[in-house]
């Protein structure tokens, strides 16, 4: 029977499978639409359900265009979060980024994170009540309320991996009811919604 920290291995190498065969390079497209990363040419996607820009809710473009990493990524989603009870309809994958201090404010609950790769360094930066604390995440979920929270990224060699699973922050007319749905429940909905 294999333990938990190999089957978390797996899993997250199935991920960096699904990266490497979706990109004709292996790595994730550059993402400089998100302030927070830092520096450029760090690459960032969000996968999932999420509020839509004038569009209400809906599944994310990199889901239906990348399904390998799409479903690599639920599957690490229901390994991690599902026993932990952590609540998510959508998650962030990053490649390489170096993020500086942000809260994600535009999420709401518990956010779980996880490291991996071959890289050294890259610790989750926590300020506790204006202590840094250093977390090592690497193949080490970590559970944390990241809209209330500041944090980032230290530095790091190599090629560091980091999955954020998270629920978002709804618009107002739709937050009542999405937010008693699981992430199965409600993408039949809005696949039901956009038909």
């Amino acid at each position: 029977m294999e333990t938990p920290d190999l089957l978390l291995k797996l899993k997250t190498d199935a991920v960096i499978k699904a990266i490497k065969d979706s990109f004709p390079r292996g790595k994730l497209r550059s993402s400089d639409s998100r302030r927070n990363i830092g520096e450029k040419n760090n690459r960032s996607q969000v996968f999932g359900i999420l509020p839509l820009r004038c569009f209400g809710v809906g599944m994310s473009s990199f889901s239906s265009k990348y399904p390998l990493i799409f479903e690599a990524g639920m599957e690490l989603g229901k390994y991690l979060c599902d026993p932990l009870g952590v609540k998510y309809t959508a998650f962030t994958l990053n490649e390489s980024c170096l993020t500086t201090k942000h809260r994600d404010k535009n999420n709401i609950g518990p956010t779980l994170i996880v490291g991996f790769g071959e890289y050294s360094g890259g610790s989750l930066m926590v300020d506790n009540d204006g202590t840094d604390t250093s977390v090592d995440i690497k193949l080490k979920p970590y559970v944390m309320e990241a809209s209330k929270i500041t944090h980032w990224t230290s530095a790091f060699e190599g090629t560091r991996y980091s999955i954020v699973f998270f629920k978002p922050r709804w618009p107002k007319k739709v937050a009542a009811h999405y937010d008693t749905l699981s992430f199965q429940d409600l993408a039949k909905e809005v696949k039901k919604e956009s038909a």
